[in-house]
């Protein structure tokens, strides 16, 4: 049997666009479940190709961190778009905090990139 490369009109298409995104979201969506001490049950994940969002509430600073390193390291997803909000660190009324907002270490910045 002989395979031929993809052709369009003798050209070469000019982007092959990724697989069904709800199956990165799914696998994605597995593994913040499967993460300790996070609670993901307000989390939405919103693939487009290569890229997940994250959005939705979290417990805490640290449940939004471990959400976003989790998130990065399914294979396929090469950035992580952060949009995970928790509740602010000291007692009291207030509005919920974006996590990007220093939820990394130092050396990263949201999105994380692969």
């Amino acid at each position: 049997m002989v395979f031929k490369d993809r052709r369009f009109n003798g050209e070469a298409p000019e982007e092959v666009l990724p697989g069904n995104p709800a199956l990165l979201e799914t696998a994605v969506a597995e593994t913040l479940s499967a993460v300790a001490d996070l609670d993901a049950s307000d989390v939405a994940v919103i693939a487009t190709g290569a890229s997940v969002v994250l959005a939705g509430a979290v417990g805490s600073r640290e449940e939004a961190i471990r959400a976003v390193q989790a998130a990065a390291t399914v294979d396929g997803v090469r950035a992580v778009d952060d949009r995970l909000t928790y509740p602010p660190a000291a007692a009291g009324e207030g509005a919920a905090e974006p996590a990007a907002a220093g939820a990394l270490p130092a050396n990263s910045g949201s999105p994380v990139r692969r």
